[in-house]
């Protein structure tokens, strides 16, 4: 069994996430899964293996059987049928100690830490660059509305053709920008 190589290119770019499968099978699992079939004396076992691995081989394998914990369950399912109690605690170890489950256990646990730090920070940068443009057209909408209050033609007698009720509105709306943005000018005093 062996690390895929899409995931150790996507580690440090950020394109993988800590829920990505991490492995794949090699034909030599399937040596060993066999070798360890015939050592137990499981014949029929041998031929679904030996037969799994001629369509890993071509290609044709269904993608049900690429799954490495699935692999292992169903080699240990296989090579412990209809054996005594302690020659399955035997068969365990020795099929935990060849695909050693622990350190892989161990590697994948820590190789989807690294991933997710690095997944993290990219869409963290993506989020600053959205909310970075976003910042940038609000700014630019600031910028026109100041214009626009600034305007001459306004300066004066812009309210004078709002009802009493509309002046009070713009008045509140006015302050409540100024009092989110902080800043005293947003008000305008010309409103007064």
């Amino acid at each position: 069994m062996k690390i895929k190589e899409e995931i150790k290119l996507g580690l440090t770019t950020g394109e993988i996430n800590s829920r990505t499968d991490i492995w794949e099978l090699e034909l030599a699992d399937f040596n060993i899964a066999i070798h360890l079939l015939m050592k137990h004396n499981k014949k029929s076992a041998v031929k679904e293996y030996q037969m799994l691995k001629e369509e890993f081989q071509d290609g044709d394998l269904d993608s049900w059987y690429y799954d490495v914990g699935r692999f292992t369950r169903n080699l240990l399912e296989s090579a412990t049928k209809r054996s005594s109690a302690i020659e399955r605690r035997r068969i365990c170890k020795e099929i935990d100690s060849v695909f050693d489950e622990v350190r892989r256990t161990d590697l994948e646990r820590f190789i989807r830490t690294i991933a997710e730090v690095y997944y993290s920070k990219v869409s963290h940068q993506k989020q600053i660059e959205y909310h970075t443009k976003s910042l940038g057209i609000v700014e630019q909408k600031i910028s026109a509305l100041n214009e626009w209050f600034n305007a001459e033609a306004l300066q004066n007698d812009l309210l004078e053709n709002f009802t009493d009720e509309q002046q009070n509105e713009v008045r509140q709306v006015l302050q409540e920008i100024g009092e989110a943005n902080h800043e005293d000018a947003v008000e305008k005093s010309r409103w007064s």
